[in-house]
């Protein structure tokens, strides 16, 4: 190191130092992902790597350059966190919309399910009540014949029992001129 290096570097440690107080005792106490601390880490960072490469002192500008690096890793995570955050969010929403959308569905299937049951129970009970109407109206032509054949057979019946009493009374008649004209005929020969 030369004069002046060493001169820069006694002014830098001066000048460092309050800086140093300032990171140790307020920026310490907030938390690692905060703003403020990490722009005064970075703000550190930058002001040893730039003073080690002035002074010539590798120590100091490792110091800064690991400080850098602390900073950028913070700000990543937290970027990935955020981002993180931001897909777990945009995930739920969809996973929302998803789950709404299947139970949309699963309402619309159902409901189509139901009026098909309604559709075939009520062609079911069309067809029994048209199976029985039919059922109806063939018995009821059944008996409307049975009774007309009955009927008839009651009016032939009672045509039969009208001619055999006619015959009755024909033969009785018959007997009766008989009688009378065997009565004639035994009073001719006596």
């Amino acid at each position: 190191m030369t004069l002046v290096q060493d001169i820069l570097d006694a002014e830098y440690r001066l000048v460092r130092a309050p800086a140093a107080f300032v990171e140790r005792t307020l920026a310490s106490r907030l938390p690692e992902e905060s703003i403020l601390r990490l722009g005064a880490e970075g703000g550190l960072g930058i002001m040893d790597t730039v003073a080690g490469r002035v002074t010539g002192n590798a120590v100091v500008s490792r110091r800064g350059r690991a400080l850098i690096e602390q900073v950028k890793s913070s700000i990543r995570a937290r970027w990935d966190e955020r981002r993180a955050s931001h897909l777990r969010n945009r995930a739920e929403s969809q996973r929302a919309r998803s789950y709404a959308h299947a139970r949309r569905t699963e309402d619309l299937a159902h409901a189509e399910a139901m009026n098909t049951v309604d559709s075939t129970l009520n062609d079911l009970v069309q067809d029994k009540v048209e199976a029985s109407v039919s059922a109806v109206d063939t018995a009821t032509a059944r008996s409307l014949d049975a009774r007309d054949r009955v009927e008839r057979r009651s009016n032939v019946a009672q045509e039969n029992r009208k001619l055999e009493a006619q015959r009755e009374h024909d033969a009785e008649a018959g007997r009766h001129e008989a009688e009378f004209w065997l009565g004639v005929a035994d009073s001719n020969k006596s």
